[in-house]
């Protein structure tokens, strides 16, 4: 998001503020940093992430063509995911998981007490073998270390720390 942000005029107010002591520009920075490094590891996303960003994208166009019908809504946030897709996921070689039942299951069976999106994020993590989650999340980084995947704990951490470490 955080690298979508500075360039999509549908998530423009996504990010107003900066983070953990980094100024919105720093942390846009970071996120450049951190995509442009994507390319050499393999990557996934769950699909949910997709239906998130697909939310933001509606939510925003339904505000901006408030003349047009809610269709026409519909349609321009397929059309903005569809650019993010061959823009930002395809370059970068990033797989998109899809949600499945199994997944979901074991996300909403979770004990840690986390929101259903962040079990099945973690889950999808844990799947992929994923050694690191970048995530903004204050709740979600305060698992670091704390979940395994293929016998090692993933580092949970946000941009500034990823770039380092990728």
């Amino acid at each position: 998001m955080d690298y979508e942000s500075a360039r999509n005029a549908l998530t423009t107010k996504l990010r107003t503020a900066g983070r953990r002591n980094r100024g919105l520009a720093r942390v846009q920075k970071d996120a450049e940093i951190v995509y442009s490094r994507l390319a050499h590891h393999q990557c996934f996303t769950s699909a949910l992430s997709m239906i998130e960003y697909e939310l933001i994208h509606f939510s925003a166009l339904k505000q901006l063509v408030a003349a047009y019908s809610v269709q026409r809504a519909r349609d321009l946030s397929k059309f903005s995911i569809s650019l993010l897709l061959s823009r930002v996921l395809v370059p970068s070689k990033i797989h998109v998981v899809p949600l499945t039942r199994t997944l979901t299951m074991r996300g909403s069976n979770d004990s840690r007490m986390l929101e259903l999106r962040d079990s099945i994020h973690l889950h999808t993590a844990k799947q992929s073998k994923c050694e690191i989650i970048i995530s903004t999340d204050d709740h979600m980084r305060r698992l670091d270390r704390r979940i395994q995947a293929n016998g090692s704990p993933i580092r949970i951490v946000d941009t500034n720390i990823a770039k380092n470490l990728l």
